[in-house]
């Protein structure tokens, strides 16, 4: 699909798990089943992941928001832990939430890495673990759940597509860490079974140093003289941003570029700008879904602006949405360094063109 407006990944389907985790019985031993139930959220809130890590720990805080604080009818308090840049931080952060604040189930997680470290923590406290982002392949999923994909799901969806797209090699390269390895690996085994060849030196994927690689001109020139016709790439956060900032001013710019949707998701499209143009994503959600459900989910609630008491400090914001059925958030135009807030409009239906009131235009003549 084309790289659309901001994307951002919520806990949707979380709730599925610790619906019957914070249902069945008394959860976390308690008699009184009025009583809150501890939920801990491991995310990327500093680091290469940040801008990914904020959206998802808004994103489940804004589930909670609209369902009364609540999963399966209990209250929830949600402890919130930074990730970091992977094991080192969240494996530490996972066994305080376990060992410390006693949680009854433990959800988030951005890398692949940081996904193979905590889920052994998780089993060994018979603590159900829901991973909302990247899905690694583990030996023991006892205490498992994933609401979202396996890492290698969006290379391998778009591998046939690229396959029978471009005429020639198509030149893959990503983050050196298990993310990476399993996000290009699902889509070179597609691509070269269906026919297709690597334009890397002997066929074998370019990995670049996570998360120290900032600077991928020596990459992108290596990409302009291999005779690729095509390149696919998997980068998330400022990674992403640095990457197609520096494609898009590359020898190998003229190239089509294609790549998991993380490259152009969230607040990195925004910070990205122009350069993003023309790049082809693929991924398993978008904000622009036409339903109800969804319309709902990407309306910021006046209650948004208050912070959880238990969550880090977090400027009153929500996550990043689409600017076509969604909330028109404060973006820097193109070709201009500092930012200028939007006034949202509503965009179809009677009263479209005229601002929507508390965040909201009337239902059901149209939305934001």
């Amino acid at each position: 699909m084309t790289a659309q407006r901001p994307r951002w990944r919520a806990a949707l389907a979380v709730t599925s798990v610790l619906l019957t985790a914070t249902a069945c019985g008394n959860a976390g031993g308690s008699k009184d089943a009025a009583a809150p139930v501890k939920i801990g959220l491991v995310a990327s809130l500093s680091g290469v992941y940040q801008a990914v890590g904020q959206d998802m720990r808004d994103g489940f805080q804004l589930y909670l928001d609209l369902h009364h604080g609540q999963l399966g009818g209990r209250p929830v308090d949600l402890v919130v832990a930074d990730e970091g840049a992977g094991p080192a931080t969240a494996a530490p952060a996972a066994t305080k939430l376990v060992k410390q604040n006693q949680v009854v189930a433990l959800t988030g997680l951005v890398g692949g890495d940081s996904v193979a470290a905590v889920a052994p923590i998780a089993t060994a406290a018979h603590v159900p673990l829901v991973g909302a982002n990247a899905r690694p392949t583990l030996k023991d999923v006892s205490h498992f759940w994933t609401s979202s994909y396996m890492s290698t799901d969006p290379g391998a969806a778009i591998a046939g597509y690229i396959h029978d797209t471009v005429k020639g090699p198509v030149y893959a390269i990503g983050p050196d860490y298990q993310g990476g390895y399993d996000e290009l690996s699902g889509f070179t085994d597609a691509f070269t079974k269906a026919g297709g060849t690597l334009a890397n030196p002997g066929g074998k994927t370019t990995f670049t140093p996570f998360p120290q690689t900032t600077d991928f001109l020596p990459y992108l020139a290596k990409i302009a003289a291999s005779g690729a016709k095509a390149v696919y790439t998997f980068y998330a956060g400022s990674a992403a941003v640095a990457f197609v900032k520096q494609y898009a001013q590359s020898d190998a710019r003229s190239i089509p570029l294609y790549a998991a949707g993380f490259l152009t998701e969230g607040g990195v499209l925004d910070a990205e700008g122009p350069a993003a143009q023309g790049i082809n994503t693929v991924l398993n959600y978008s904000p622009d879904l036409d339903n109800a459900a969804n319309r709902t989910f990407t309306t910021p609630p006046r209650s948004w602006t208050t912070p959880s008491p238990r969550s880090p400090a977090r400027s009153p914001r929500r996550p990043s949405t689409p600017r076509s059925g969604g909330w028109a958030r404060s973006t820097a135009p193109a070709g201009r360094g500092s930012s200028t807030a939007r006034t949202p409009r509503c965009r179809s239906g009677t009263c479209a063109g005229s601002p929507p009131t508390a965040g909201r235009c009337p239902t059901p003549c149209c939305r934001p």
